[in-house]
């Protein structure tokens, strides 16, 4: 996973006071869930959680899992993260020669709480060697506990502004704002620019 250097100053708890400045009156509970709405909405439109992952050897299986992030720790200080991979990913390599899309399958879990698989096709599935990396960004389900620190520390300011433009847009709620839609707008926007900043310091690589 890499958190581009930066130390958490921000954390999940303290986007609260970052959304309650506009928004007065709604229940903790709703808070919470729009928090972490607003979260995985952030991280799908801006892609800004990537990560290279060594998937295996060839040389043992054609099919692969995207094991689920985790924050690095051990025992109890370990948090594995409610995350699935974009798709398609930024790409694939055998031994640092990248793969056509053509050559490989991404496959959804057979079951909840099955990890995501790749799966080599012909001819790489018979290929008996080589090792299989791949970068990909992760997704963080709607629902899911917070995400890593270092998002809410790089990005708070502008997931807050996602849950307060999301709050703000609500019909009938004693916050409902006229400009509610407009902060909303400049949220996305914000969320847009950090994805064109990733993809120009992240380029997809493979050229057809």
């Amino acid at each position: 996973m890499d958190p581009m250097g930066i130390t958490p100053a921000t954390n999940y708890d303290t986007l609260h006071r970052h959304v309650i400045v506009d928004v007065a009156g709604l229940s903790e509970p709703l808070l919470h869930q729009e928090i972490q709405k607003a979260a995985a909405k952030f991280i799908r439109l801006s892609q800004c959680w990537r990560e290279t992952l060594t998937l295996g050897s060839l040389a043992t299986a054609a099919t692969f899992n995207f094991t689920y992030p985790t924050n690095g720790g051990t025992g109890p200080s370990l948090v594995t993260y409610a995350a699935y991979p974009g798709i398609p990913l930024r790409w694939v390599k055998i031994d640092g020669v990248e793969l056509h899309r053509n050559f490989y399958r991404i496959d959804s879990p057979a079951k909840q709480g099955d990890p995501y698989t790749i799966t080599m096709l012909n001819p790489y599935d018979s290929i008996g060697s080589g090792t299989v990396t791949g970068r990909l960004w992760w997704r963080l389900r709607f629902d899911a506990d917070p995400a890593p620190e270092w998002i809410y520390a790089q990005y708070g300011q502008e997931i807050a502004n996602l849950c307060r433009g999301a709050l703000l847009t609500m019909i009938g709620k004693p916050w409902s704002s006229k400009d509610g839609q407009d902060v909303l707008d400049r949220a996305i926007a914000a969320a847009h620019r950090v994805l064109a900043e990733a993809n120009l310091s992240d380029p997809i690589e493979f050229k057809p």
